[in-house]
């Protein structure tokens, strides 16, 4: 009976050893994931606020590359008015321009989070836009236009009313087409994709 007892004893303790030491590496692996995010997470706030990850000798402009002729795609480059701006900016500066083309209701985000330093994209200042980050003085004066199907009878904003407008996301003539009573506004990522549709 007494050697059953130590017997007893001796898997009773060797277990909760196992359990300990078991214990132990759970809380040193888990430490280290934790770490470990932490770290990533340090990583990715530092690129996005410009703190290491990018060249302090780059200016990267974010734009939407379908406003010709202020920002469009020439084969694989993308020139245009803004650019040639951008371009001259950069040089003032003494760094390289390099080009991010995204979609335009994209660009206040990227802007907002550190992926551009600039966005140079024929945006026109709104209110809410102004909230949000810092435009320069106006250098072209822009109005808004509708595109009909030719001998449509459609002639001003006020015959849109109940009409299915097609509108590039985020722009300027979103917002105006959502407040034309009783339209359904139809948004698209690009200027050509709703002329597409309009075919």
């Amino acid at each position: 009976m007494i050697s059953g007892i130590n017997i007893s004893a001796k898997i009773s303790y060797n277990e909760s050893m196992k359990q300990k030491r078991l214990f132990g590496i759970s809380w040193w692996i888990g430490l280290g994931l934790f770490l470990a995010l932490i770290g990533w997470m340090f990583v990715d706030i530092m690129q996005r606020e410009g703190g290491f990850g990018r060249s302090a000798d780059v200016l990267v402009m974010g734009t939407n590359a379908g406003f010709k002729p202020f920002e469009y795609k020439q084969g694989d480059e993308i020139v245009g008015f803004d650019v040639d701006l951008a371009q001259e900016i950069a040089r003032s500066m003494n760094k390289e321009l390099v080009i991010e083309d995204m979609a335009f209701d994209g660009l206040l985000p990227a802007l907002d989070s550190g992926q551009v330093d600039m966005v140079v994209a024929g945006m026109s200042v709104t209110p809410d836009r102004a909230k949000n980050a810092l435009f320069s003085d106006p250098y072209y004066a822009a109005a808004q236009r509708m595109i009909v199907k030719k001998g449509s009878p459609i002639r001003n904003k006020y015959q849109l009313e109940g009409k299915k407008i097609g509108v590039q996301l985020g722009t300027t003539g979103d917002v105006l087409a959502s407040n034309i009573n009783g339209s359904k506004v139809s948004q698209f990522p690009t200027a050509p994709s709703v002329l597409t549709e309009l075919n």
